[in-house]
């Protein structure tokens, strides 16, 4: 995520692109995981959260895979 952040970051702001990366993933990420989560597991069972996270969670890798496909295409062009 950092090396990423480096790379797209205009010259001379990589530091400050590294560090909203880092805590849009690290803040952000975490605290909606652990929010969205622990509502799972209050308001169903662990087993039952965790399936429907893990189809929901496929279902955005796939769209992203497809997302990239499309992308990558339209630059080979």
């Amino acid at each position: 995520m950092a090396s990423y952040a480096k790379v797209i970051s205009p010259d001379g702001t990589e530091a400050t692109v590294q560090g909203l990366a880092s805590r849009t993933f690290e803040g952000l990420g975490v605290a909606t995981g652990s929010l969205l989560g622990g509502y799972g597991f209050r308001n169903f069972s662990g087993r039952t959260t965790f399936f429907y996270s893990g189809i929901i969670f496929m279902a955005i890798g796939m769209l992203n895979c497809i997302i990239n496909k499309i992308i990558s295409c339209r630059n080979d062009n």
